[in-house]
């Protein structure tokens, strides 16, 4: 069973902690407000879009939000790239939240190249 609504709750709540951490000198607010509104636009189709859809796009919107705000290169490496990356980066202010990153990406990759679905739950 895939854990995509908790986990997507964690990664809202991991944007703002990161963007209220890093202070709004270090992270445009443009930044934020667009992923939120992205977030927004995924949310009011989350009910119709087809599982493998809806992982691409919330996936999609937290890797760009990582690459604009902290430079790393998240839409451009799999999974497995960005948190080898991310291992063997101790000073990166994503190492502490490393486990609902994964956790997050990994049931978003499960929907997109392995057919899993999200059921009713998921998707709230």
């Amino acid at each position: 069973m895939l854990i995509a609504t908790p986990v997507a709750a964690a990664t809202g709540v991991l944007i703002w902690f990161l963007m209220l951490r890093r202070g709004n000198h270090m992270m445009p607010f443009n930044s934020l407000e667009q992923a939120r509104e992205a977030l927004r636009r995924i949310d009011a189709d989350r009910t119709t879009l087809p599982a493998d859809d809806l992982a691409e796009r919330t996936a999609g919107v937290v890797r760009h939000f990582i690459s604009a705000n902290f430079g790393i290169a998240a839409p451009q490496r799999t999974t497995e790239e960005f948190f080898t990356w991310l291992a063997h980066t101790k000073d990166s202010p994503l190492q502490v939240h490393t486990d609902v990153l994964q956790a997050f990406l990994k049931s978003c990759d499960m929907a997109k190249f392995a057919g899993a679905e999200f059921d009713g739950v998921e998707r709230f």
